[in-house]
């Protein structure tokens, strides 16, 4: 299975923080998309998929001449209060038929391996895998697939899947945590909201001020882009490419998969790819970062001066 895994084409991962953003990310050739449900995943607050949603969802991503996948996010960490609810939230996934749950709490994933056993597990990178330790651990504890930390060079990501005992899936595209993903208690300690709980305020987003630097965004990250390491990641025998952003518009959604889907596809001039480049700008954008994909000593991988949409210029 693993030589068959190797030689399957990459997925497209796509970000669907509703159902219209998960349309349209099938629309503009996502192989697969993931979504959470209106409570237990990492982005509460994004407009999220009922039950009765995901199901009509699923059943039209599965009758698609092409049937693509769809991946349900229950990855927040789970109080034991809230067990029997996200018990019978796993229940509605199986039968619903949904392709794999994404899970961050270790504990969750061993009740979903024992209580449902042909549900597919992947690990979200709210884990923060980072090494093939990691990897190995994870198939031990019935996942099959990876989501590998977001802070690792092309060469440890090849590395690890070279030798991965179950698929690997990594970032392409998308916003960056100040800190390691899924380990930031910023928000958590300034505003008495978790990040593991789906519920982060996005205080590195905020100004500071010190005497030096009025007003300034120390800790404001970049957006990361790999697009022009394709050809890399493709190399690398990852199973899978995602794109973060279940708060971004359906338009958004289109515009990132149409880009990422006709670059796998290959043939697309450098013309054609600037002028999807500017569609995107144009809906959101923040400066970008390859971040340590090349090298881990980047300093140039946070925005000082803004964090939000900037437009693109006309």
């Amino acid at each position: 299975s693993m030589l068959n895994a190797k030689r399957q084409p990459l997925e497209l991962l796509a970000t669907a923080g509703g159902p219209d953003a998960g349309y349209a990310a099938l629309q503009y050739g996502a192989d697969a998309v993931y979504a959470g449900l209106k409570q237990y995943s990492a982005r509460a607050d994004a407009i999220n998929f009922s039950l009765d949603e995901l199901d009509d969802f699923v059943g039209y991503a599965h009758a698609l001449p092409d049937p693509r996948r769809v991946y349900l996010t229950l990855n927040t960490l789970v109080y034991d209060p809230e067990m029997p609810d996200i018990i019978d939230a796993l229940a509605a996934a199986r039968d619903i038929g949904v392709d794999a749950v994404i899970i961050q709490d270790i504990g969750l994933a061993d009740v979903a391996r024992r209580l449902f056993p042909d549900l597919r597990l992947h690990a979200s990178t709210q884990l923060a895998v980072h090494n093939i330790a990691g990897v190995r651990t994870l198939e031990m504890f019935g996942f099959k697939r990876a989501t590998l930390a977001r802070e690792l060079t092309l060469h440890e990501i090849r590395g690890i899947a070279a030798s991965a005992p179950i698929e690997i899936e990594t970032f392409v595209h998308g916003a960056l945590c100040y800190s390691y993903s899924g380990l930031c208690l910023y928000s958590a300690l300034l505003r008495d909201r978790s990040g593991n709980r789906g519920a982060c305020a996005y205080c590195c987003r905020d100004s500071f001020s010190r005497p030096s630097q009025p007003d300034a965004l120390p800790f404001s990250m970049k957006d990361a882009a790999f697009d022009d390491h394709i050809d890399d990641l493709l190399q690398a025998g990852v199973t899978s490419l995602k794109i973060e952003g279940r708060k971004k518009s359906a338009l958004y959604v289109a515009a990132v998969v149409n880009y990422y889907r006709r670059l796998l596809d290959g043939g697309l001039t450098p013309a054609a790819a600037a002028a999807l480049k500017s569609d995107i700008r144009s809906i959101f954008i923040r400066p970008q970062t390859d971040l340590f994909s090349t090298q881990r000593r980047n300093d140039q991988v946070g925005e000082s001066r803004i964090a939000v949409h900037r437009g693109e210029a006309i």
